[in-house]
């Protein structure tokens, strides 16, 4: 995304300087399309940072670096029996705890969502106020138009204690915004909070996908559902400017 020099006099010299895409969407996008795609980014771009997708086929590309990155899935197409089967002893251990000590419904409200989130993640991200109005507005339009659904897990004594947004499209849902608080992470609510997305959805033509992580830790708990990895590239452009290395070193400083 297009961004603003903190030094006014050099605004329209820097911007933009840094772009983000999402890659070539569709099933039979191959690798020369992905290619025609990534080519056609104007020059006038000093950096460009894409994270593609699984489908894009494409490993190289003239002037482009190339980083696989993990993304991991699970297919729900099959009975639950089976896909239970694929769960590790920690994900069935967490599940029955969950059973006895928590209550796992669904929740339309977005700017509860919001504040609950807010309250476990500030202090570690310090996100200003138009974040999260930005947040909340992105989310409560997915949900008006039933492209997602909010998963709350609230302990026996009536404390909410975890919260996580899951996006759906299609044949497709993504684990996307959510958090659990210390309670939460005692009680393993959001091992409980996948398994009932996952209940939900069993025996359907749908992908859960666990938006991956190359942290081990993090990374290790999707597999322990059963995800496999889907790999996709994330690539950078960057051409060489003094201009540019000279802004990134004064706002090193700042």
């Amino acid at each position: 995304l297009p961004r603003k020099s903190f030094f006014p006099g050099l605004a329209i010299v820097y911007q933009p300087v840094i772009t983000q895409q999402l890659g070539v969407f569709g099933r039979n996008a191959n690798a020369g399309e992905v290619q025609q795609f990534l080519l056609a980014i104007p020059q006038q771009f000093g950096e460009v940072a894409l994270s593609l997708n699984s489908e894009n086929l494409i490993s190289q590309c003239p002037g482009f670096d190339f980083t696989s990155k993990t993304n991991l899935e699970l297919s729900l197409n099959k009975p639950y029996e089976e896909i239970q089967k694929g769960f590790q002893k920690g994900v069935r251990s967490a599940i029955r705890k969950g059973v006895d000590q928590l209550e796992l419904k669904l929740t339309d409200d977005v700017a509860a969502h919001i504040d609950f989130y807010k309250q476990v993640m500030q202090v570690r991200l310090q996100l200003k106020p138009s974040a999260y109005i930005q947040i909340q507005s992105v989310l409560q339009l997915m949900l008006d138009k039933n492209l997602g659904f909010i998963v709350k897990a609230t302990s026996k004594t009536g404390e909410v204690v975890a919260m996580n947004f899951f996006a759906q499209y299609q044949n497709r849902i993504v684990n996307l915004f959510g958090t659990s608080n210390e309670a939460g992470k005692k009680l393993e609510a959001m091992h409980n909070i996948i398994h009932f997305a996952i209940q939900m959805h069993a025996g359907q033509d749908v992908i859960l996908d666990f938006e991956g992580s190359d942290i081990p830790p993090v990374k290790a708990f999707f597999q322990s559902f059963g995800a496999e990895d889907k790999p996709y590239f994330a690539c950078v452009r960057q051409r060489k400017s003094g201009l540019l290395t000279l802004i990134r070193r004064l706002q090193g400083k700042l």
